[in-house]
This record gives structure tokens, sequence and C-alpha cells, in this order.
């Protein structure tokens, strides 16, 4: 499954359809793969650490949560 709402595109299914839909990936694209389950604080804190390197900072964080809370 290829998720086309973000810049990002997500493949799931079995080993063999992630393989068949990374043939179509040029071979110097830079990817990222997640096996398994991973729990949500698994996945909370990758996230977290993706964004701080980023560039998030504590400010920006906060600020975003309130826009959040403001439904913005």
């Amino acid at each position: 499954m290829i998720n086309t709402n973000t810049q990002t595109d997500f493949f799931e299914g079995t080993a063999k359809q992630v393989m068949n839909e990374l043939a179509h990936i040029p071979d110097d694209t830079v990817v990222r793969l997640m096996v398994g389950r991973p729990s949500l604080s698994t996945i909370a804190h990758q996230l977290q650490n993706e964004a701080s390197i980023q560039g998030m900072t504590d400010t920006i964080h906060d600020e975003l949560m309130k826009s959040l809370k403001r439904d913005e």
C-alpha cells in the first residue's frame, strides 16, 4: 500500500510485496525500513529523534501543540 497523501511513500505488505515496490525506486534513493510491528513508544521515540535532527526545538514543538489544541 502506498500512502500518496504525503511526500513520503509508505509500503506495507509481505516481504515479497515490499521488495517488488522497492524494485521501482532508483538505486541511489535513500530509504528507511521498519520491519515488524514496533511499539507505539518506539515509534514515538524515533519520530522525536527525527524531528530533533530536522530542527524542531522545544519552542517550535510547544507552538505546534498549542495550535493543535486550538484546532488551527
